[in-house]
């Protein structure tokens, strides 16, 4: 009888060139912070055209950071995928704010897009649509334009209030 294989759940893909790299910033003594970091902000910025940007340590501190930047917090709704991993939930708590969940879809795992117009309400200020580890949530497009449509349409008839803002949606993605 052979012993059985553990079923790989993400196999990484990683050379000789990495791993000397990587000791080379273990043995700088600097790992989350430093020159390593100074010099990957700086060639992620030329790659994306000169824009400003920060690397963080986690998809945790990500998703934490975007909220916050989208101006996520008390009384307002974050929707996100009803399957999804526990710190989208947790980062949007943190900030006070209420989730709104929507079923994936059952082959590809992302949200289900003909579910989210439903969910959004006048509270709504961020769509977040995760995906499963090694999977591209391709939606975005289609978030944008249901929220925007949504945005429009539901909350600017004669019953909101005329000085009531009408919700701004953000669409928060992973990269």
């Amino acid at each position: 009888m052979t012993a059985e294989q553990p079923l790989k759940f993400a196999s990484p893909l990683i050379d000789e060139a990495t791993i000397a790299a990587v000791g080379d910033v273990l043995r700088s003594g600097h790992i989350t912070s430093g020159p390593w970091v100074e010099r990957f902000e700086t060639a992620l910025s030329a790659f994306c055209g000169g824009r400003p940007v920060r690397v963080l340590t986690s998809a945790t501190a990500a998703i934490e950071v975007a909220l916050q930047l989208a101006g996520i917090g008390p009384g307002d709704e974050v929707i996100t995928c009803g399957q999804s991993f526990f710190t989208v939930l947790n980062m949007i708590v943190k900030q006070r704010a209420t989730p709104v969940f929507v079923d994936c879809d059952l082959v590809t795992r992302n949200i289900e897009l003909g579910r989210v117009a439903a969910r959004i309400g006048p509270r709504t200020r961020a769509i977040m649509p995760t995906r499963p580890v090694h999977q591209g949530c391709r939606a975005t497009h289609a978030i944008a334009s249901t929220a925007s449509s949504c945005s429009r349409s539901r909350y600017s008839s004669s019953s909101t209030p005329s000085d009531s803002p009408l919700p701004r949606i953000s669409i928060l993605r992973q990269a």
